[in-house]
């Protein structure tokens, strides 16, 4: 079993981040700690598969790395990290901690669109911590944003190209969500123009030596930074999500709340749902395919080998170019018709009483 924990501090909140944040405070940032060891220990969690740390901005809550440090793994020790955080100082920290996979929330290299996105990190933060992860990590993941709605694809390219010649294990590129909820709101995607950009990238991404091993991800080397794809995961801290296999569940995104259940020994769980029948299926499926692999197929999709979506490959079947066009453009549909309302309602919910779902 693999966790995912989720620090929700920043210093600054991204208008664009669907994800739960909150100003960062050291009194509650202190009690958050606590409260993630306690859910740790309710949970017996002693041995995992990796560890993965997201947020929010992890690298505020230094604690929180030596605190994993003492669970025993069998895989790698992951954290996104904020450009501007990452200095010899950090990355000897973490080193010692164990950290061994990073991801660098760049989004862009274009002081333009940096600015745009509101994010704390300028160019130069990037380049110089893409040159001190590279140099200290076994695996290097970059995270890019690209908006063709409000900017030329060729920046979004030349954000790719920096990263591939930076040679950095894997970049993970992606279209801006636009979600309601948030301050930039909905707007209508390009579908045409964003398949334009990937492909651009993917054939970018092949004369570097990179391969694409999901939607969205171009890997170089055995190593590959991942932290929505595994098989089973158990998700610790506020707003962090499950799945076991049989069951789904969500914790309190009530930053208080969660502290609370956890200092009285209760579940921090607000929602959970039984996974059987179609619905495991499904879910079990359809983040198979974002990695564009599926060892096997079930004859209802065997369809999809027909219309030149998937195409069998040694021992397993692959998405092909239109398979992962099509997938972009399903998972963008999934993510506003299925997760942007399951988050709505868990926001919504974090002012009033807990609920069951069946």
């Amino acid at each position: 079993m693999d966790i995912y924990v989720h620090i929700p501090f920043c210093t600054a909140i991204c208008p664009f981040c669907p994800y739960l944040k909150i100003a960062y405070d050291d009194e509650l940032a202190d009690r958050y700690l606590q409260a993630l060891g306690n859910e740790l220990t309710k949970l017996q969690i002693n041995s995992v598969g990796s560890i993965y740390i997201g947020g929010g901005t992890p690298s505020l809550t230094r604690n929180v790395f030596p605190l994993l440090g003492k669970i025993k793994r069998s895989a790698e020790f992951a954290a996104e990290i904020l450009p501007n955080h990452l200095d010899d100082n950090l990355a000897d920290f973490l080193s010692g901690c164990g950290v061994n996979y990073i991801s660098l929330g760049i989004q862009s290299m274009n002081e333009r669109v940096l600015h745009h996105l509101q994010r704390p990190n300028t160019p130069s933060d990037n380049e110089l911590s893409l040159n001190i992860a590279v140099n200290n990590f076994e695996c290097v993941d970059v995270d890019l944003i690209f908006d063709v709605v409000n900017f030329d694809t060729n920046i979004a390219l030349s954000d790719f190209r920096y990263c591939l010649d930076s040679r950095v294990s894997q970049i993970s590129t992606y279209p801006l969500m636009r979600f309601g909820f948030t301050p930039f709101g909905r707007v209508e995607h390009n579908r045409k123009l964003e398949h334009q950009v990937l492909r651009r990238m993917e054939k970018m991404a092949e004369d570097a030596g990179y391969h694409r091993n999901s939607v969205w991800t171009f890997t170089r080397g055995g190593n590959r930074y991942s932290s929505i794809t595994r098989r089973r995961y158990l998700g610790i801290g506020a707003s962090a999500a499950s799945f076991t296999g049989n069951f789904f569940w969500v914790n309190t995104f009530n930053v208080e709340r969660y502290i609370e259940r956890l200092r009285d020994g209760k579940s921090a769980v607000e929602v959970y749902t039984p996974m059987k029948g179609y619905r495991k299926f499904l879910y079990e499926k359809f983040w198979q395919l974002y990695n564009g692999r599926l060892e096997s197929i079930p004859w209802l999709m065997r369809c999809l080998l027909l219309t030149g979506h998937l195409k069998k490959n040694d021992s397993h079947f692959v998405l092909t170019r239109r398979g992962y066009e099509a997938y972009h453009d399903i998972e963008r549909w999934v993510t506003y018709n299925y997760i942007e309302p399951l988050w709505e309602m868990m926001y919504s919910m974090s002012l009033s009483s807990p609920v069951k779902s069946e």
